[in-house]
């Protein structure tokens, strides 16, 4: 089991405190909860579109400029899904979209 810090506000909080006593369960437990909840409700959309790319994969190679507007179009019909922007990441041929980062020379420790 991993730990993170998670911030509330002090409504949230007090009213996670309030479920808590009602519940007889720790804080921790609820929001545990919760996260598996949401993570329930999003995975299936999310395997939709794995599944739609391991699909597109297997096919003939699509241009770049037509896989873009294929994405797109998937983020705005599936928006509510909470894809959001797409944008290019990295491609096969050419490695990263972005221009190469500079290299800054390392600090010496002495």
């Amino acid at each position: 089991m991993r730990s993170m810090t998670v911030r509330l506000s002090e409504e949230q909080y007090e009213e996670l405190q309030v479920a808590s006593l009602i519940e007889e369960r720790p804080m921790a437990d609820i929001i545990r909860d919760g996260v598996q909840e949401y993570m329930d409700q999003r995975l299936p959309a999310l395997d939709r579109v794995k599944e739609a790319v391991a699909r597109a994969r297997s096919r003939e190679p699509v241009p770049l400029e037509r896989a873009l507007k294929m994405a797109e179009r998937a983020a705005e019909l599936d928006d509510s899904e909470g894809l959001g922007e797409v944008r290019v990441v990295q491609t096969r041929a050419t490695g990263s979209r972005r221009a190469p980062r500079k290299k800054t020379p390392k600090a010496s420790g002495s």
